[in-house]
């Protein structure tokens, strides 16, 4: 819960803007890696399925802002 009256996933929703017929599954914190791994290839990733900020605000969209 994240408050009496409030879940978690509720709260993560609106906060995201997610519509309602969509469920939060997880969330990926980003940070510091603790051990070094091989990247994947640049062409196999899937920008459509990431999101930034804001539902419907695609990685894909933003790629000039963004990395």
């Amino acid at each position: 819960m994240h408050r009496e009256t409030n879940t978690a996933e509720a709260y993560i929703s609106e906060l995201l803007g997610l519509p309602a017929n969509m469920k939060v599954q997880a969330i990926m914190a980003v940070g510091y890696p603790d051990e070094k791994k091989r990247p994947h290839d640049k062409e196999s990733l899937e920008y459509q399925k990431v999101h930034v900020d804001l539902y419907g605000k695609t990685y894909a969209s933003q790629s000039g802002s963004y990395g």
